[in-house]
């Protein structure tokens, strides 16, 4: 009786933690669904071989990544051994609020 009593209780822990690991936060509508609070008037910062995409707002940080990317480029590719070919886009959000409304 024991024995069953304890493998009943062990079932139902079992049971609530495997619940436990799943929640609806992850949940969200992505692409046509989404809702688009504002429409973003994207410009970009040339260079190579990066394009750094900001809005209204970012040129400042967009600059500082285009330049912390750059910096950083040889030792990514000598740890990697592997060079870059073609453009890396780079799209740099202001507020991550925005880039959660994005359905880039």
């Amino acid at each position: 009786m024991r024995f069953r009593a304890w493998c009943l209780m062990c079932c139902v822990l079992g049971i609530a933690h495997v619940k436990g690991q799943f929640h609806n936060g992850l949940d969200m509508a992505f692409g046509k669904q989404r809702v688009q609070y504002r429409a973003f008037d994207w410009q970009y910062l040339p260079g190579d071989p990066f394009e750094v995409h900001y809005y209204q707002g970012g040129r400042s940080l967009a600059e500082f990544s285009l330049n912390a990317v750059t910096l950083d480029l040889p030792s990514v590719e000598s740890t990697f051994q592997v060079r870059l070919t073609g453009p890396v886009e780079i799209l740099v959000f202001n507020k991550h609020a925005d880039f959660r409304q994005s359905n880039i």
